[in-house]
């Protein structure tokens, strides 16, 4: 069963220099218990796609111009603003790549996390207290009942990023939205943080929808795997098949610009030009102006995406004749 659903979804940034549309045509599903990873460069739409299910685009120029969100089969799009706010607070949570900016650096740690059982959970502070404890402890803070009177910049990175997992699965979520939360934390780290949150998902069946530009964090927790480039789903598929048979010339990118066993010592391969601004990509294929085995039909119309393999679905024209015959 599937926990999230996009269907069709179209943000957009409403600006003085114009509409900026950063979502265009989203469509995928988070199955329950699953880790679903979204990868892409900077600006492809991965962290407004998921602002979009939270309600946390900035206002009033973020702006869900078109489509469904459903959870549980309910449109979140649809409910009430008291009803969000609970969905959010309780089912839904998300943390963030730098925890110094979601912490208040003037408040102890323990504290910020007693709130969320207080505030949301309803418990007395006795009892938030002991939770807050035993969340520390889960999420493997060494010497939990000093930290928990610790500010956050008396913890090293990995801690705090320990601490943002604690507080958001102080309300047992459903679903964990991780926002590169470990690009700013060095290789062992996130392996640990990685390890931790697989274990956490393993024990109390949270989904998790992981957004990285990082192929090594997806092979290594993810199950199913979303590609996105200019604000679309370019492909989507197990993980397992995204790395052994990918499809779309920019996966195909992707996979061959991360380091290998294979190219170490050598100058790592780069996708090229850089990406363009959103407006330089509507009418045609994103990827077009990147793409070295573009055609013309891709300078003039915006391919769909298509399951082309039991499971595997590209928005890309090379396979629209093999599907045709």
């Amino acid at each position: 069963m599937n926990l999230i659903e996009f269907h069709n979804l179209h943000t957009s940034f409403y600006t003085d220099k114009g509409v900026v549309h950063a979502v265009n045509g989203v469509s995928f599903a988070i199955p329950e218990g699953s880790t679903l990873a979204i990868v892409g460069e900077s600006g492809s739409g991965k962290s407004v796609t998921a602002l979009s299910l939270m309600g946390l685009l900035p206002k009033p120029y973020g702006k869900i111009d078109e489509g469904e969100i459903l959870y549980k089969g309910k449109n979140i799009l649809e409910m009430e603003p008291e009803e969000r706010r609970t969905l959010r607070s309780r089912d839904l949570a998300m943390i963030f790549q730098e925890p110094m900016t979601s912490l208040n650096p003037a408040l102890k740690i323990g504290f910020q996390i007693e709130e969320v059982y207080r505030r949301i959970m309803g418990l007395s502070t006795g009892e938030a207290k002991k939770k807050v404890l035993e969340m520390l402890e889960m999420v493997e803070i060494s010497d939990a009942k000093n930290k928990v009177d610790a500010y956050p910049h008396e913890l090293s990175g990995g801690q705090r990023q320990r601490v943002m997992i604690a507080m958001a699965l102080a309300s047992s979520p459903k679903l964990l939205i991780a926002d590169e939360p470990t690009t700013a934390l060095d290789v062992t780290i996130q392996k640990e943080v990685l390890e931790l949150m697989e274990g956490l998902k393993r024990d109390l069946n949270t989904s998790i929808m992981l957004i990285t530009h990082d192929l090594g964090v997806v092979a290594q927790i993810a199950d199913e795997v979303v590609v996105m480039y200019g604000g679309r789903v370019m492909e989507k598929s197990d993980v397992c098949t995204i790395f052994d048979h990918p499809m779309h010339p920019y996966t195909k990118g992707l996979l061959k610009a991360r380091p290998t066993l294979e190219n170490r010592g050598e100058k790592l391969y780069n996708i090229p030009g850089n990406v363009p601004p959103p407006s330089e990509m509507e009418g045609h294929c994103p990827f077009y102006s990147r793409c070295a085995e573009r055609m013309d039909i891709c300078a003039d119309e915006v391919p769909e995406l298509i399951e082309h393999r039991p499971g595997q679905c590209a928005a890309c024209f090379l396979y629209e004749e093999d599907r045709r015959g």
